[in-house]
């Protein structure tokens, strides 16, 4: 028969967010959907499938860089439009953007020129033949492959953290022996990451049960390291001490106090702080 322990919610709540992973994943997934909503309100990904008007504006400055194109690092000019233009009673200013093999340019500062706005979105206008935003839709996308992957390693965070809450309540405690231990390739030498395995024995049986850790003196302590499984499914398994947020075990499997307020309050924290910098950056893009 299982033995059941006794997790508080604010610990359960605790070890749910806690751990350096979880906190590394929670950060990265703010930064990435920042800045995929930063590059896309500036890339041609917004624009996609919308319908353009024509008006008149004033060309109210323009700006020439020379630059290297491509491999052959080929001489371009890249012209900057800035027009000032009313749609619907409404005054915006927008840049439009243009790249020239030679200098090319026909226009002059105080020009008034025809335009084409975003019919939905009219804080975007271009002249004809220049786009009205600086990047290309891939620029954009980028930061959306790279957010969808931090999101899938939140998610493996979190089923972690949910299958360590479950072997807390229910699991039993045994020893493991150290079978072997690899390094991870392109690791710094002088603090590797090691993928550590352990065999312990249920019944008779063999088992082997992984932990990645860069603390060697949390798995190479003891000459046997505790292991809590599920006795039901013994392969449901983990090295106790590879996940330093959980609160300590004695040899019975009886759990110690441990306070989960400070790090409950840095993942509250940690996520308004994301919540306010989103909410500025929607405003900014507007």
């Amino acid at each position: 028969m299982k033995s059941l322990r006794k997790v508080p919610f604010f610990n359960k709540l605790g070890i749910l967010t806690g751990g350096l992973g979880m906190y590394l994943a929670t950060f990265g997934c703010w930064v990435l959907l920042i800045a995929s909503i930063g590059t896309a309100y500036n890339s041609k990904l917004i624009l996609i499938g919308h319908t353009w008007g024509d008006s008149e504006g004033i060309l109210s400055k323009i700006e020439r860089e020379a630059v290297e194109k491509g491999r052959k690092k080929k001489l371009a000019f890249h012209y900057e439009y800035t027009l000032t233009y009313e749609i619907a009673g409404e005054e915006y200013i927008n840049t439009c953007y243009k790249y020239f093999d030679e200098e090319e340019n026909s226009y002059e500062e105080g020009q008034r020129v025809a335009i084409e706005y975003c019919e939905k979105m009219p804080q975007y206008a271009r002249i004809a033949g220049t786009d009205a935003v600086p990047h290309a839709t891939w620029v954009a996308i980028f930061p959306l492959v790279l957010l969808i992957g931090f999101f899938a390693g939140w998610i493996a965070v979190l089923l972690k953290n949910v299958k360590s809450i479950s072997l807390l309540k229910s699991g039993a405690l045994t020893r493991g022996v150290l079978d072997r231990k690899e390094a991870h390739p392109n690791d710094k030498e002088d603090k590797p990451t090691y993928t550590y395995y352990f065999t312990f024995s249920v019944n008779g049986k063999s088992y082997t049960v992984k932990a990645i850790s860069h603390k060697e003196e949390l798995l190479e302590d003891e000459p046997t390291e505790k292991i809590l499984y599920d006795p039901s499914n013994p392969d449901r398994a983990f090295v106790y001490d590879s996940l330093p947020h959980l609160p300590s075990m004695d040899e019975e499997g009886n759990l110690s106090r441990k306070s989960y307020f400070f790090s409950i309050l840095g993942y509250i924290l940690l996520n308004l702080v994301g919540l306010f910098v989103l909410f500025c950056t929607m405003i900014l893009v507007q």
